[in-house]
């Protein structure tokens, strides 16, 4: 009897204790707070977990805090459940995992409307994500299909760790090439180039393509969307020879913006392109104003 009167007297102490505010490194909780943490040595650690086990929690509750440990590209961040979706801590769309973070998709089926302008002429075009892969110069190729009034043609993407390229055969009498156009972990200001070598009429044109990372983190509006987390990548043509004569590059302006999951969604391009050949004269080559936009997608992950 003894016995059951002390367990009576314990359960209505801790049921009064936990009825009232409770308070871990401090005896004075605030009157506000169910439960407050105090330390100046240490910090409060949420529940941490992956992308895939934080989309595996069933019926999330509003105000659910979490710890994601591979989301976004800073190693990790906190975020919480309003109740429709998950959000970071600055109000913003939660970021999906790194694993998932890449600046192109090759989900099946997805697909990207562009549009050209060259010089007020507008030029749409469609690029879409097929089922296939080819292996070229020892890489895995995606290969999409390209299609425009003209008819469709295809595209070959490769993604290799953090590295991006794009195979081109851009006509029948210049030579396929491998560009290396996009790094998506590199800092602002870093640079990395690819070499290339033209044949055209017995004369020979090479040099240098040099890719350099302009700014990250950007957002940008392209045709009414708003895309954040865009990288900008300078191109600049470099070291540009020919074989018979003297080349000059007055002017160039080539940039790209890649966004997460849809990949390039504006360009812009314009250069000139001064030869002097032995014995012929001198040409200009000039591209006066060019650019690209993606104006919708669908089936993006």
């Amino acid at each position: 009897m003894q016995k059951l009167l002390f367990t009576s007297i314990l359960l209505v102490f801790c049921f009064g204790a936990f009825s009232q505010n409770v308070g871990i490194g401090t005896t004075t909780p605030h009157a506000s707070a169910k439960l407050e943490v105090a330390s100046t040595n240490s910090g409060f650690l949420p529940p941490r977990m992956t992308y895939a086990q934080r989309n595996a929690i069933s019926s999330p509750a509003q105000g659910l805090i979490i710890y994601c440990t591979d989301c976004g590209t800073n190693g990790g961040e906190p975020q919480y459940y309003n109740g429709t979706k998950w959000l970071n801590m600055s109000g913003t769309t939660a970021a999906i995992s790194n694993n998932l973070f890449k600046y192109m998709t090759f989900t099946p089926n997805a697909s990207w409307n562009y549009q050209t302008d060259s010089a007020g002429r507008i030029i749409p075009y469609t690029l879409t994500s097929t089922t296939l892969d080819t292996s070229i110069s020892g890489k895995t190729y995606h290969i999409f299909n390209s299609t425009d009034t003209s008819g469709t043609s295809h595209e070959y993407y490769n993604i290799t760790g953090r590295d991006y390229y794009q195979y081109n055969q851009l006509s029948s009498t210049i030579p396929a090439s491998e560009l290396h156009y996009l790094n998506d972990s590199l800092p602002v200001g870093a640079n990395w180039k690819d070499t290339f070598s033209v044949t055209q009429t017995g004369i020979t044109f090479s040099g240098n393509i040099r890719y350099t990372v302009d700014s990250v983190g950007v957002s940008a509006i392209v045709n009414g969307t708003t895309y954040t987390n865009l990288i900008r990548i300078k191109t600049d043509i470099i070291n540009y020879r020919a074989s018979l004569g003297t080349a000059a590059i007055p002017l160039q302006n080539i940039f790209a913006y890649y966004a997460p999951r849809y990949g390039m969604v504006k360009s812009t391009f314009q250069l000139h392109v001064t030869i002097t050949i032995l014995f012929v004269g001198t040409q200009d080559v000039v591209n006066t104003n060019t650019s690209t936009t993606l104006v919708s997608s669908s089936n993006i992950p």
